[in-house]
């Protein structure tokens, strides 16, 4: 086997190994969640998706800690940045969206400058149903960053109960895709509880704060150093996504907690990781 450090940067993606520049935020429990209250379509104006551009900042900062099997351990800490543009037309069934990645910040972790490049430009076509889920993601590039970045499209529209939302609405989704998990192909089974709050501001918009509480469970394969990776987690998480009242996504603040089995079949030998993360969806202002 190599070094830890190899296992790290595996689960890490190609993130930086910087310490990251915010307070962390705590994680979220691994405990069993609370009784889950009654369904409700919720109160008041209903809000819609509607067309648009924008632009975010997404940040990803993730502490990673790995046990191999001769019980020695390392710890490290990453950081990832995109800026994403963001455009949405109306279709007789929901959005087309347009999504552009302008630029990347990765440094610290032994990125070559040709996989950095490869993925600056990407731009994804997507359609995006009434109640915000993504389907038909397809980037103009295949790179390993790209698909990562594209792996987290979804996080920049809220998903809502219907073709509108509600303050305090609230509902159960259950979701079992295939996605991408840092450098794994897996599939993940997911049954977030979702709760929409009161009105507020934030940044100086007015938007619909949706809470999003549940677990994950994921399994997939990856390889390193030309060997065939297996990979089983489970975990939890906690999103608090934005929705302006004018229909226009607007943000989001996360945490997400991962427990990971990473076997390597060639030899019989199995490590141990646990993975914390937070992650912020920040509304920019358009160049």
């Amino acid at each position: 086997m190599k070094p830890a450090v190899g296992i790290i940067l595996l689960l890490s993606g190609c993130a930086s190994a910087s310490p990251p520049e915010r307070a962390p935020v705590p994680a979220p429990t691994r405990e069993a969640p609370a009784e889950v209250a009654a369904p409700s379509e919720g109160r008041g104006r209903e809000i819609e998706y509607t067309a648009g551009a924008s632009r975010f900042r997404v940040d990803r900062f993730d502490t990673v800690s790995v046990t191999m099997p001769d019980g020695s351990a390392q710890r490290q800490t990453f950081r990832r940045s995109a800026w994403l543009s963001v455009r949405t037309e109306k279709r007789s069934s929901g959005l087309r969206a347009e999504v552009a990645l302008d630029s990347l910040d990765i440094s610290g972790a032994p990125v070559p400058q040709a996989s950095l490049d490869s993925a600056r430009g990407t731009e994804w076509t997507a359609s995006v149903a009434p109640d915000g889920e993504l389907s038909d993601v397809e980037p103009n590039r295949q790179s390993g960053i790209g698909d990562q970045i594209g792996a987290l499209l979804q996080l920049l529209f809220p998903r809502l109960p219907g073709s509108s939302i509600r303050a305090g609405a609230r509902w159960t989704d259950t979701t079992d895709a295939p996605t991408k998990a840092d450098n794994f192909d897996v599939q993940e089974r997911a049954v977030m509880q979702y709760e929409a709050g009161a009105p507020a501001t934030r940044r100086g918009q007015s938007v619909l704060p949706i809470v999003a509480t549940g677990t994950f469970t994921r399994d997939g394969t990856g390889t390193q150093f030309g060997r065939t990776l297996e990979m089983e987690s489970k975990g939890a998480r906690r999103f608090t996504h934005f929705l302006g009242v004018d229909g226009t996504p607007a943000g989001l603040d996360g945490t997400e907690t991962n427990d990971v089995t990473i076997t390597v079949p060639e030899v019989g030998q199995s490590i141990q990781a646990t993975q914390s993360g937070t992650i912020q969806v920040t509304p920019i202002a358009s160049r």
